[in-house]
């Protein structure tokens, strides 16, 4: 009983420390604290997961940010998807646009190719 109770109030504490914070926050700092302790684990360098992240993030401030000329630039977006992409914004992630079915996933990456990839003229 005593465990459980430890148990218990471990656990509350825990979830007060990490309350205050937005929720892909709280699910980044886990998820990049469960790859670390994961790779210590298997004896691996530290996971890419943030980098993964960050890149979500990246896309996601690309679609917030351009222009309609700047959209349509990108091949397989027409003046109607640019539309579309401006009228849902702001977007957090990559996944939410995906998931709401603005841009499916090949849009997506010609999106990174295409505006966040491409050299500097």
């Amino acid at each position: 009983m005593k465990a459980l109770l430890a148990g218990l109030g471990f656990g509350a504490v825990i979830g007060l420390m990490l309350a205050p914070q937005k929720g892909s926050k709280t699910r980044a700092d886990v998820g990049e604290y469960g790859g670390k302790l994961f790779n210590r684990f298997r004896g691996r360098e530290q996971s890419s997961y943030q980098d993964r992240i960050s890149e979500s993030e990246t896309v996601a401030e690309v679609l917030n940010t351009a222009s309609k000329n700047d959209l349509m630039s990108v091949d397989g977006i027409g003046k109607g998807t640019a539309k579309k992409i401006i009228s849902n914004r702001p977007y957090q992630t990559v996944e939410e646009v995906v998931q709401e079915g603005v841009l499916p996933e090949e849009i997506v990456d010609r999106i990174k190719e295409q505006l966040i990839d491409k050299p500097a003229v």
